[in-house]
């Protein structure tokens, strides 16, 4: 029984792990929208594909808690403490923050035709927007490596180097991102002036 439920939760692990870098990969790519139409059609597609990872999460829970029903209560309350967080907070983050900007962008987007406006592609590169994703697979991932490095027993030198590794990829992640951010906020800020810029011009010539 513990062989199956092990041997599940590390199929479900890889799973969550490609459905989340996935859905990462394409939040990362909504800023390059070619259109109103296609940043509404893609947004809801990308709370789509934190429904699919929500479920591998849940399913991951459960084979956790049945694995932890079979160990020693000292084993289990630190496998469970250090495991379950690296998929609950992140999954929450998805939900709490990605989620509802998501929806924003879609309501935003749904409202106009044509052209993507530059505000809304600098909205899309919030690492608010693209990070959550990114931290599920990686939490993901590094729950795997410690499952398959010390399945049962953990001690700290165990756990260490996995989350110092998972920190700093969420630390450069979050540096690409904001940069990203940043230059997509130039953007739209210097295309507002030369828009505000040629009419104010044109308003004063006709003057």
């Amino acid at each position: 029984m513990y062989r199956t439920l092990f041997g599940i939760e590390l199929g479900l692990l890889s799973l969550l792990a490609i459905l989340a870098w996935v859905g990462g990969i394409k939040t990362f790519r909504l800023v390059r929208a070619g259109s109103a139409g296609q940043m509404a059609r893609r947004t809801r597609r990308l709370i789509a594909w934190a429904a699919y990872a929500s479920l591998a999460a849940g399913a991951i829970a459960a084979a956790a808690l049945m694995l932890a029903a079979d160990m020693a209560p000292h084993l289990w309350l630190d496998w469970l403490g250090l495991h379950l967080p690296l998929a609950i907070l992140p999954m929450a983050a998805l939900w709490l923050v990605t989620a509802p900007r998501l929806r924003m962008l879609r309501a935003k987007a749904r409202e106009l035709d044509g052209a993507l406006p530059y505000e809304l592609r600098a909205e899309a590169a919030k690492p608010v927007v693209v990070l959550p994703f990114q931290a599920v697979a990686l939490g993901a991932l590094t729950e795997l490596y410690l499952a398959l490095a010390a399945p049962v027993s953990l001690r700290f030198m165990d756990v260490l180097a996995p989350l110092l590794v998972y920190g700093s990829a969420l630390g450069w992640l979050y540096v690409r991102n904001h940069r990203r951010w940043r230059k997509a906020s130039e953007l739209s800020a210097l295309m507002r002036y030369q828009l505000w810029g040629g009419r104010f011009m044109q308003k004063k010539g006709a003057a």
